[in-house]
């Protein structure tokens, strides 16, 4: 059965670019979304979402464990589908407890990763990451949730408000009958990049390599660099945030050499990840935020 629990979205267009004719009209193609609870159908579609949230780094983690533990949480996330329960899901959304789940080696390896991440020369900030992150003994406090929000790319912005509504709800009513998601502070991770000169010229073809920077002067121009979201909604989520770091892959050299990343830097875009830690009494205008933009 689809969840039916909150308004869907006004579904937009997607666009069929497979058409390689001189014909320069695009194909609309209607999609009607549906959202179902997470099923033991898609483990290895959701291991696939996690590979693309972590990318090159995804090899350091315990992404099939990580899996599971989404899996077993059967009354809180969603996915997005179009072709039925059995299908791929194109978009999933849920929680994790880092506390709850502190003893799992996946979420242990999850946590350690992000706080790995974390600026060692900024200790104000360290300290505040890890005092959401680290695990507390029981009643020393409300737990922290990592979210995991991962979507195909052509999917619309507009199917998260009704995602997120759905899984506020399902967390208030597991935590009154079960507890486990009483939550103090949510963790995202954003998807980010950043504009750099292409290597490509017009034509496509590659650029004779420049002279590089000296190393001071490199740095300016990076700091000054635009940071932009592949997920539209993380600039809404960001306004939200009391506590954000920025932070490059540690596998960043194979995620410049794969074929399907290399063209990221060929096109001139730089690709990077920024975790955001929201406090749970922002989270409703948080949500509220992002439904208001999706209405626009």
């Amino acid at each position: 059965m689809s969840k039916r629990k909150a308004e869907e979205p006004k579904d937009e267009p997607m666009v069929d670019k497979s058409d390689d004719s001189q014909d320069e009209d695009e194909e609309i193609v209607d999609v009607d979304f549906d959202f179902f609870d997470v099923d033991p159908v898609d483990f290895h579609a959701v291991k696939r979402l996690l590979g693309q949230l972590f990318s090159a780094d995804a090899e350091l983690l315990n992404l099939t464990d990580f899996s599971d533990l989404i899996i077993s949480q059967a009354n809180v996330g969603s996915t997005v589908k179009v072709d039925g329960k059995e299908s791929d899901p194109y978009a999933l959304l849920t929680v994790i407890n880092t506390n709850v789940h502190k003893e799992n080696a996946s979420v242990k390896g999850v946590v350690e990763y992000l706080m790995s991440k974390c600026p060692m020369k900024d200790v104000a900030l360290r300290g505040q990451v890890a005092q959401v992150l680290q695990p507390r003994e029981p009643n020393q406090g409300h737990d922290a949730a990592i979210v995991i929000s991962e979507r195909f790319l052509n999917m619309p912005v507009q199917i998260m408000p009704p995602m997120y509504k759905m899984l506020m709800e399902e967390m208030a009513k597991t935590n009154a009958a079960n507890g486990g998601f009483d939550f103090e502070w949510y963790v995202f991770i954003s998807k980010t990049y950043k504009e750099v000169q292409s290597t490509l010229d017009e034509e496509g073809e590659q650029l004779e390599a420049p002279v590089a920077p000296k190393k001071k002067k490199a740095k300016k121009q990076a700091q000054e660099m635009e940071l932009m979201y592949f997920q539209s909604e993380d600039e809404i989520i960001a306004e939200h945030a009391d506590i954000q770091y920025d932070f490059k892959l540690t596998n960043a050299d194979k995620e410049a050499s794969s074929d399907a990343r290399r063209a990221f830097t060929d096109y001139g875009i730089a690709p990077g990840r920024r975790v955001m830690m929201v406090k749970s009494s922002k989270m409703k205008a948080m949500i509220e935020a992002l439904e208001e933009a999706c209405a626009i």
